[in-house]
């Protein structure tokens, strides 16, 4: 019978790559500020740790996306003009998405259904469309054919980005959103049950509608 040796202990092989791995972890702690909770498992194929890493590692993604646009946006104006409508809208949106390699170490994974608000697209009450919608039908795959009043508690939608799901609804200030803690992603696909009915925030370059949801899995 071949030998089984503990993990943990094989790892004790390889000193160069847990001190490696040890000092990448102490400076993403104490120089990026970045809390990973407590230690759930160390294998040969890496470290594991538990949800509280999670919704930070979330918030760092879409801030990284935000300021990403933001440079992208500011190289295309001239000095005398202030950003665009269109392009506020470009980075807000890319603050409350991420990347799939992120949704993938930052997905909220719970057993029961979480609840949490997310930002579900702006609505032109003028034209009487949504623009940059993040919902569709779970029976059709469409997004809403109808404005936000459509959308009543218990209705059922899928996610169509990886979103961020937030712990409250956001203060319509300076802040905004950033002051809200992230729980986690939603990969796309994820399933949603509407817990209210949206909520119209006015950001002066477009009127944004959040929603309360709860995590179907």
């Amino acid at each position: 019978m071949a030998d089984s040796a503990h993990p943990v202990i094989e790892l004790w092989k390889y000193p160069l790559a847990v001190l490696s791995i040890f000092i990448a972890l102490v400076g993403a702690k104490f120089i990026l500020g970045v809390p990973f909770g407590a230690l759930s498992e160390i294998t040969r194929d890496g470290v594991k740790f538990t949800q509280d890493a999670k919704g930070e590692i979330a918030s760092l993604s879409a801030q990284v996306n935000a300021l990403a646009k933001a440079m992208d946006e500011l190289k295309k104006q001239t000095p005398e003009k202030a950003l665009t409508d269109v392009a506020r809208s470009d980075i807000f949106e890319a603050s409350q998405t991420v990347s799939t390699q992120t949704a993938q170490l930052a997905s909220v994974e719970a057993v029961q259904a979480q609840k949490g608000y997310l930002w579900i697209g702006d609505y032109d009450r003028k034209q009487k469309a949504w623009t940059r919608i993040k919902l569709v039908s779970t029976a059709t795959n469409a997004p809403p054919a109808q404005g936000p009043d459509s959308i009543t508690p218990g209705s059922s939608f899928t996610v169509s980005a990886n979103m961020v799901l937030r712990d409250g609804l956001p203060a319509n200030d300076v802040a905004y959103f950033q002051a809200r803690k992230s729980l986690g992603v939603l990969p796309t696909g994820t399933r949603i049950v509407a817990q209210g009915k949206p909520v119209a925030i006015d950001r002066e370059f477009a009127v944004q509608y959040w929603l309360e949801v709860a995590v179907q899995r």
